[in-house]
């Protein structure tokens, strides 16, 4: 029995090299990198489908389909964290209360004003007296009387003014107190240099390329070397 040639994703991509040119990933990823390696680690497994046009269609298809998983994949492994703390806890909640305020004001004031007003005058009068005969037209002065009156009148004046008075106020208000707090670091189940070997051991799974590199290969090969 003859044996059945096989055809790997490198051999198709070597006869036409546009293979995956509708393949889609994330913005941030390298489409080149990730073409190479999916060449790379696929190039000695037979595919399941050998037909070159019907692997550039579904290769698009396929990438289609888990775009969103990709994303999602790349989310969770860029995820901020302390690889030697195993406790973080965040807390957010607000108080909330009403509360009411009342008050008084009182006003008492007094205002007083003086003042006075001043009037001076001087009356000067003068009474001339004369006398002629009767055989006489000129008349001859006989005495002159003069008076000089001088007068000061002053008025005080006094206003006085007082206010009295008095006022409510009241407020309405609500009162919110927001707390915030954020709870880390290592509660004493494991050790720190434990939870850092376990993170170092899983960081190559945490590799984009190889996520996506990962899923062609179990999607598209056949797995038997």
């Amino acid at each position: 029995m003859a044996d059945r040639a096989t055809i790997s994703i490198l051999a198709l991509y070597e006869w036409d090299d546009s293979l995956f040119d509708n393949l889609v990933v994330p913005k941030s990823v390298d489409k080149n990198l990730v073409v190479e390696n999916i060449l790379h680690d696929g190039a000695e497994l037979e595919l399941l489908y050998p037909d070159w046009q019907f692997m550039r269609h579904e290769i698009g298809v396929w990438s289609k389909v888990h775009k969103r998983d990709f994303e999602k994949f790349m989310e969770a492994a860029g995820a901020e964290f302390s690889p030697v703390e195993n406790y973080d806890r965040y807390e957010e909640y607000t108080d909330q209360r009403d509360e009411k305020w009342t008050g008084v004001q009182n006003v008492n004031s007094s205002t007083e004003e003086t003042g006075n007003t001043k009037y001076t005058g001087d009356d000067l009068t003068t009474n001339q007296h004369k006398v002629a005969a009767y055989n006489e037209n000129n008349a001859t002065l006989k005495n002159e009387t003069t008076s000089d009156v001088t007068s000061n009148d002053v008025t005080d004046t006094t206003n006085t003014r007082t206010d009295t008075g008095s006022s409510d106020t009241t407020n309405n208000g609500t009162v919110v107190n927001a707390h915030n707090a954020h709870l880390h670091g290592n509660i004493g189940v494991t050790t720190a240099p434990q939870m850092l070997k376990e993170f170092l051991e899983i960081t190559p799974m945490l590799n984009i390329y190889n996520y996506i590199t990962d899923m062609f290969v179990q999607h598209f090969c056949l797995l038997v070397y």
